[in-house]
């Protein structure tokens, strides 16, 4: 989490660590790309799959869904870890934040008990109750984190500037 996490938990003491879907999803799919890179070096049948793991079931061709399927039938450590990342996904399509909550400790359970070591989720992942943001909350979100990166970045600049100048 570094220098950001800690910045914010001096500064802002009263503010909340939240971990949004896209950087789960996008951790959650290195390590299927982790994972399958091990297992290609004992498992033949993963060579030169690395983008259909990559993908969603609903936008693989029909060769890749093939592909895909037999390699899911063999219940390896990759097929495991694609599934983790589908389950996670898959909570968004829950219709109230009870449903929410109930599939996300049932998944995360499944997730700590796994064997696989490039999945680690640590306590701080935790669900919030306000599990509906729109995605124009979302956007206004991730807007705002930009802006406040750029500030924090002028912020050195200005103070290496006043530096040079003294």
């Amino acid at each position: 989490m570094g220098c950001f996490y800690q910045y914010f938990k001096k500064n802002c003491p009263n503010s909340r660590l939240v971990h949004d879907k896209f950087h789960v999803v996008k951790y959650l799919t290195n390590a299927i790309d982790l994972t399958r890179r091990e297992e290609v070096k004992i498992e033949p049948i993963f060579k030169k799959t690395r983008f259909i793991f990559l993908k969603r079931l609903d936008t693989m061709t029909d060769n890749q869904r093939i592909t895909f399927e037999l390699e899911n039938i063999s219940n390896t450590k990759t097929a495991s870890a694609w599934r983790m990342r589908e389950n996670f996904i898959a909570m968004y399509e829950c219709q109230t934040s009870e449903q929410a909550l109930h599939y996300f400790n049932a998944w995360y359970k499944s997730v700590i008990h796994s064997s696989n070591k490039h999945i680690k989720i640590k306590k701080q992942l935790k669900l919030s109750k306000n599990t509906s943001r729109t995605s124009a909350q979302q956007s206004r979100t991730v807007e705002l984190n930009k802006l406040i990166v750029k500030l924090l970045r002028f912020k050195e600049w200005l103070k290496a500037i006043i530096t040079l100048t003294t």
